[in-house]
C-alpha cells in the first residue's frame, strides 16, 4: 500500500483548519493565511493543540536541505580527545569490572530494578562504563539528571558496593518528568522532581573529588533551557576532581539521521564542544563514539560480547557517552 504526502498531511490540516476557524480566521484551505496577522494569544491556541506555528525564516534553528548537505565530521579543533589516555583511564578504573558487568542478562521481563543490556537507551559500552567507575571509585554522591536504564545500573553498582562492606553511594535523581523507575529503587536517595535550572546551585557545587555528575536530559539548546543551564552555569562551578557524565554524544560525527527523522532538533554536543576547546580545566577522560571510529580493534577486542548483542538489536546504535573529569 503506497501513501501520499499529501494523504499523510491530510489529518494534520483538517486539524490546523479546526484551530484558526475557532479563532475567528478564515481556513487556510480557503485562501493563504498571514502568520503576521496572527496575535500572541492566538498563537497560544495552537499551542493549546501541541502544536507551534512557525513561518520559515533563516533565524529558526530548524535545519534545511542546504544545513544537511553541510554536515561533516569535526576535527575537533581546540579539544583534547586523546584514545591513548581514554583506554589508560579504563584499564586504571573500570577494566577489572568489565566481566562483572557482563553478567546482566542482554533481555528478560520488563522489571522495574533489574538492568538488562539490550534496552535501546543506556546499553553496552556506556553502561560498562558507568558501572565500572561507580564499582571502582564508590563515589559519596552522585546526581543523575534525567534517569531510566541508567538508574537501574547505577542502583546496581551500589548495591554491589554496599555488599562489599564500601561506600553507599548517595543518589539523588532530578527528573521532572513522570517515570515508573524511580518508585522501585530503594538505592535512590532522593528524587527531586524539578527542572535542573530550579535546583539550587549548592547541590552541583558541593560535589567532591570522585563524586560524580551524570547528564542525559533534553539535549536541546534552548532559551532558559537544562542544556544551557548545565553547560553554561553548573560546569563552570564544579569542584576539581569531579567526573562529569553527557550522554548522547556522537563526537566527532554529527547527530545520527534518526534524530532529525523524529524531528528531535539536539545542539548539546556542538554547545559542549564550544565549551571544551582550549578548556584546560576539563579533560576528556572517555569519549566512547571517538574511540570506536578511531580506534575500532581495541574497542571491539574490549567490549565485543556486549557490542554486538548491542548491535544485533539496534543496527544503527553507538556509543554515545562522553565523560569529563574537572582539574585544577
Amino acid at each position: 500500500m503506497t501513501f501520499s504526502i499529501r494523504s499523510l498531511l491530510r489529518p494534520l490540516r483538517r486539524k490546523l483548519d479546526r484551530i484558526i476557524t475557532s479563532r475567528g480566521f478564515l481556513s487556510y484551505q480557503a485562501g493563504a493565511m498571514d502568520r503576521r496577522r496572527l496575535g500572541s494569544g492566538d498563537l497560544a491556541a495552537f499551542d493549546g493543540h501541541d502544536h507551534i506555528l512557525l513561518r520559515r525564516h533563516y533565524y529558526l534553528p530548524l535545519p534545511d536541505a542546504k544545513d544537511l548537505a553541510s554536515q561533516r565530521e569535526t576535527e575537533l579543533i581546540g579539544c583534547d580527545f586523546d584514545a591513548d589516555a581514554c583506554f589508560a583511564f579504563h584499564a586504571e578504573h573500570v577494566a577489572r569490572y568489565d566481566p562483572e558487568f557482563r553478567q546482566f542478562p542482554n533481555s528478560g521481563p520488563a522489571s522495574v530494578d533489574d538492568y538488562h543490556l539490550v534496552n535501546g537507551t543506556f546499553m553496552a559500552l556506556d553502561g560498562n562504563m558507568y558501572y565500572g567507575l561507580i564499582r571502582a571509585l564508590a563515589p559519596a554522591r552522585i546526581i543523575e539528571i534525567g534517569s531510566g536504564n541508567s538508574t537501574k545500573l547505577a542502583c546496581a553498582a551500589i548495591r554491589r558496593n554496599v555488599a562489599e562492606g564500601r561506600v553507599a553511594s548517595t543518589l539523588t535523581c532530578i527528573e521532572p518528568f513522570h517515570t515508573e523507575v524511580l518508585e522501585g529503587l530503594p538505592e535512590v536517595s532522593r528524587i527531586l522532581r524539578s527542572y535542573v535550572q530550579d535546583v539550587a546551585m549548592d547541590e552541583f557545587t558541593s560535589l567532591e573529588a570522585g563524586d560524580i555528575l551524570f547528564i542525559d536530559s533534553t539535549h536541546t539548546v534552548r532559551p532558559g533551557g537544562d542544556v544551557w543551564w548545565e553547560i553554561c552555569e553548573i560546569l563552570p562551578r564544579l569542584n576539581p576532581g569531579v567526573l562529569v557524565h553527557i550522554h548522547d554524544i556522537s563526537l566527532p560525527q554529527p547527530y545520527p539521521s534518526r534524530t532529525l527523522d523524529n524531528h528531535w532538533y539536539w545542539m548539546e554536543q556542538y554547545m559542549l564542544q564550544a565549551f571544551l576547546s582550549f578548556n584546560r580545566r576539563y579533560s576528556v577522560v572517555w569519549a566512547g563514539n571517538f574511540l570506536m571510529l578511531k580506534a575500532p580493534a581495541r574497542m571491539t577486542s574490549l567490549f565485543g560480547e556486549e557490542y554486538s548483542a548491542m548491535r544485533a538489536a539496534y543496527p544503527d546504535s553507538e556509543p554515545a557517552s562522553l565523560w569529563l573529569r574537572v582539574e585544577a
